[in-house]
């Protein structure tokens, strides 16, 4: 941050004079909830530190945040501070092999990443427990101690232009290069950041010059902000905070109180009005209305920006986005603020706008200066702040405890902020009610202070921006058109959503349970208090043999769940500010309603959902403006990363039944919002339904609910009525399935599929995916140099246990990097006696004792349980067992056994390359042999195959 809070202005003049205080544990107010101890001290040198002592962790972390970003890079090399902290993760002085870190890691179940801003660069990591004391150590050397090895240079600056080129077909970045070229050019934002291998030319000595004395200026105790978080007692993280971080430099007396350059105004002076036309690579189209205002952060009590863009933000009945959407014109909007740097900010007003919409812009600018100046007349009301205050203050008391990796990565961060009381409670300190202070904002948010931005892909700019080429138009707007806003304009009433009731149940605690249910439904029940907050989670996944029968099916269904979520703006959106998450998703069965939340009303809220569902009003409107959003969303999915294509791709081969992208566009192009009128009708009348509901509830309390869900959907169809999902694998050796891809990089992603999935192989695979973690990335991201993405490990789809190899790179074909990969693979020979295998086995059963933190985590587990047949069956301690059990000589035939199975193998390279379309044959797939220790039906898929990556815990 620019500017040090004075609390630690003052802890770092009295470590002149000798002493250090640390602060003690009830000084930092926490939520009643919140069962972890914090302390705040600052060392000798300055690092400003923050301990988390957590009783009931199954995970370690920690966080170090530097108060230096891009904004501090030189003129002459742009990106700087982004490649430093690259440099700083390739060894130190004890540890000084390059990939050292990394493996340390893996080997411990952890994992680790770092990022850079404009104002500051943050590491973090996460561990077992364990293996906190020597993660330290090597944390602390990074800061303390690093090589900077003239060596890497070279490999880590193309690492760096690897992920400028990854950024480059990325329209949200695409864009911030041309906004960086209407700003101000004094401020730092208006530069290039990432750093590419023209500004980071030279001799690798030159660099790694560079890159020493950067941080040598910055990289000192008083610019940086530990955040520890771990089971051991305080005492003992603080004992090893000060003996690992001590050797970090501090400044010397003479910069103890340097501040550096106060930043310029975001825009110059007489650079508004103005308008731009960007082009964007996505069939999305959105404007953006920009106001420069001062950094809110500056005074974390000043709830003037909140106030006012939560009131032009609203979604509900008499909202700017309601009366849009009634019209045709845009599909989502958002208020709040961006760009911040401390000192300034943008307000920004950003709205997702149809084709139609495109072309009434001036209108929706004049509709949106008339809520500015309905707030101002008539919105500057202390029961609204009063309402606000209420709401925070709930969500305060009853805190969902944070990740100890997001704790300590907030942590780090916010202490540039809040005062270390406030650590904690700052994000949720309304302040006081301040008339003047929100007249003043709204002065600024007037037409002549405006910088308008349109994107869209039928701009044909006259400029393009340096570093991505985009296309743009400038229009200097002296005078905006002039228009009328539209008429039905309000402010939002009084929410009556609120919760009133948040006693907390006794409940006996006992384990999930099925309910009795009538023919057509499936229920299971799980009261608990162990996050002691008064909330309950529901899902409720209506299945229909009509989703999956056919390409028209599916996108009548994914329509349908569209319309339901985009319909509640006009009936549940004050529900969702009153803490309710209310969320649809489809999927291959059906679709799926969840609604997570405050106990109180949610039934109410629940019976609206399914009356809505079955009643809401299918207009033509609203039903041609979603479509056509699916559909841009289709030609956007072109514009996406070549791997996520190939992910997708394999998604779509690697299912049955599944359609093609061409075959689901087709299918949507032709449904009408009469036919979806018909097909909701016939959904709602094949319907089987299966439910979950874990929390504080009573078993009467649920089944009450239970019961008037029941009677208003009337299911009645088994689940053996609906057709099981499938896992498909090749049945024999086939070349790479080349993907043609409009992004600019190449691709290659290889899965090894065994031919059954049981406990064993389950087990295998997982181990084996932490096994091979750290070697693949070390050897072809670190020492092949192949690209910036690199990763490997187990990825299951359904509950077939798969491993997946993925590399992108801005230079290598999509050919040779598949053959990199099975370079890789045929060298691999795994862990031979059982202490080799033991660090691996751990970390798999580590994640798998990991206890859900917070309700919707645990509400997750049991649906994806029940979704197996396998929920009130103990899946996680079955398969600990099954790791537990593995032996080296199990392990090693499980591997031989899949790499002798044909590899499920896809490549991309860019349009125009001379590739050539392999397309597999039909009777080279068959199904996976399922092997379920206990009743199992198929898992409904609700993710795509990345995200199940991130799930090791899958049974």
């Amino acid at each position: 941050m620019t500017q040090l809070r004075s609390t630690r202005i003052a802890a770092l003049l009295s470590l002149w004079l000798g002493c250090t205080a640390a602060a003690h544990a009830d000084a930092i107010h926490k939520s009643p909830n919140d069962p972890r101890e914090y302390r705040a001290f600052t060392l000798d040198n300055g690092v400003h530190v923050i301990t988390v002592h957590d009783p009931n962790a199954e995970r370690a972390a920690v966080a170090m945040n530097v108060d230096v970003g891009s904004k501090e890079d030189p003129n002459a090399r742009p990106g700087l501070a982004h490649f430093t902290e690259h440099m700083l993760f390739l060894g130190t002085d004890a540890h000084p092999t390059p990939d050292g870190f990394d493996a340390f890691i893996s080997q411990h179940g952890g994992d680790n990443n770092a990022y850079t801003s404009l104002t500051d660069t943050n590491y973090h990591a996460t561990i077992e427990p364990d293996a906190l004391e020597p993660l330290l150590a090597r944390f602390g050397e990074f800061f303390a101690a690093p090589r900077l090895d003239a060596d890497h240079v070279d490999r880590e600056r193309h690492a760096v232009n690897a992920e400028y080129q990854m950024r480059r077909h990325d329209d949200h970045a695409r864009m911030r290069d041309v906004l960086s070229q209407r700003m101000n050019p004094e401020h730092p934002a208006s530069r290039f950041t990432i750093g590419s291998l023209d500004t980071l030319s030279g001799p690798p000595s030159e660099l790694r010059g560079a890159v020493e004395r950067f941080f040598t200026r910055y990289y000192r105790g008083k610019n940086m902000t530990l955040a520890i978080s771990g089971p051991q007692p305080s005492h003992r993280l603080e004992q090893w905070a000060r003996h690992y971080f001590s050797a970090i430099r501090k400044a010397s007396p003479q910069h103890l109180d340097d501040t550096r350059t106060p930043l310029p105004s975001l825009m110059a002076e007489n650079a508004l009005p103005q308008a731009l036309r960007v082009k964007t690579l996505e069939q999305q189209r959105q404007v953006r209305f920009l106001f420069p205002i001062q950094d809110p952060t500056q005074s974390p009590t000043d709830n003037a920006v909140s106030y006012i863009a939560s009131l032009i933000g609203d979604e509900g009945p008499g909202s700017l986005l309601a009366a849009l959407k009634a019209r045709g014109w845009a599909n989502a909007l958002s208020a709040g603020t961006v760009s911040s740097d401390g000192t300034n900010a943008f307000f920004s007003v950003r709205v997702a706008l149809t084709a139609e919409g495109a072309r009434h812009i001036a209108h929706i600018q004049a509709s949106m200066f008339e809520v500015i100046q309905r707030i101002e007349h008539s919105g500057l009301d202390r029961w609204r702040l009063n309402e606000q205050r209420r709401l925070t203050d709930q969500q305060f008391t009853f805190e969902s405890l944070p990740s100890p990796s997001a704790l300590v990565g907030y942590l780090s961060s916010a202490a540039g902020t809040y005062t270390d009381k406030n650590l904690r409670r700052g994000p949720y300190i309304t302040g006081d009610f301040n008339a003047p202070r929100l007249r003043a904002v709204l002065a600024r948010l007037r037409p002549d202070r405006l910088l308008r931005i349109y994107s869209g892909p039928e701009v044909d700019g006259d400029r393009q921006s340096p570093w991505f080429d985009t296309r743009y138009q400038v229009v200097q707007a002296a005078h905006w058109q002039k228009a009328d806003a539209l008429s039905g304009l309000s402010l939002p009433m009084p929410n009556p959503y609120i919760a009133t009731d948040l006693t907390q149940q006794a409940l006996e605690t006992t384990p999930p349970t099925q309910l009795s249910t009538p023919e057509g439904m499936t229920a299971w029940y799980h009261g608990t208090t162990r996050f002691s907050t008064p909330k309950s989670s529901w899902h409720l996944s209506l299945q229909s043999p009509l989703t999956s029968q056919s390409a028209r099916g599916q996108m009548a269904t994914t329509l349908l769940s569209q319309w339901l979520i985009d319909s509640l703006g006009r009936t549940l959106y004050q529900a969702s500010l009153a803490g309710q998450s209310i969320g649809a998703y489809a999927h291959a069965r059906g679709l799926t309603i969840q609604v997570e939340g405050w106990r109180d009303r949610q039934d109410v809220i629940l019976g609206t959902l399914i009356h809505q569902l079955k009643q809401g009003e299918l207009t033509d409107t609203d039903i041609a403006r979603l479509k056509q959003n699916l559909l841009d969303g289709f030609e956007s999915q072109a514009q996406a990363p070549a791997y996520q294509q190939l992910q997708q791709r394999m998604t779509q081969t690697g299912l049955s039944p599944a359609f093609s992208t061409d075959e689901q566009k087709a299918a949507l192009s032709a449904l009408t919002a009469e036919d979806l009128r018909a097909f909701r009708i016939q959904f709602l009348e094949r319907l089987h339904l299966d439910a979950l509901t874990v929390g504080n509830l009573t078993r009467p309390q649920a089944e009450h609910t239970l019961g008037m869900i029941q009677k208003r959907l009337r299911p009645t169809l088994g689940s053996n009525a609906i057709p099981s999902l499938a896992a498909m694998r090749p049945t024999q050796a086939q070349p790479p399935w080349s993907v043609p891809v409009k992004d600019p990089n190449h691709a290659a992603l290889t899965y090894l599929v065994w031919p059954d999935a049981n406990d064993t192989s389950r087990a295998a695979a997982a181990v084996l995916g932490a096994w091979l973690e750290s070697p693949f990335y070390s050897t072809l991201r670190t020492r092949e140099q192949l690209g910036y993405l690199v990763s490997a490990g187990y990825q299951p789809l359904i509950d077939v246990p798969r491993l997946a190899f993925v590399v992108q790179s801005p230079e290598t074909s999509g050919i040779d990097l598949s053959h990199r990969i099975d370079r890789f693979i045929d060298a691999q020979t795994p862990p031979a006696t059982p202490a080799e295998l033991a660090p691996f086995k751990q970390s798999v059963i580590h994640a798998l004792k990991q206890p859900a933190l917070t309700l919707s985590e645990l509400a997750n587990r049991h649906w994806q349980a029940q979704a197996f047949g396998q929920l009130g069956h103990d899946p996680r301690t079955r398969l600990i067992d099954a790791v537990n059990a593995l032996t080296p000589a199990t392990l090693q035939h499980e591997w031989s056994q899949v790499v002798r199975e044909p590899a499920f193998k896809l490549v991309a390279d860019p349009a125009g390359s001379n590739t050539k379309l392999q397309t597999p044959p039909p009777p080279a797939w068959a199904a996976i042999d399922v092997i379920p220790e206990a009743p199992s039906k198929t898992r409904e898929i609700t993710e795509t195959a990345h995200e199940a990556a991130l799930n090791i815990t899958s049974p």
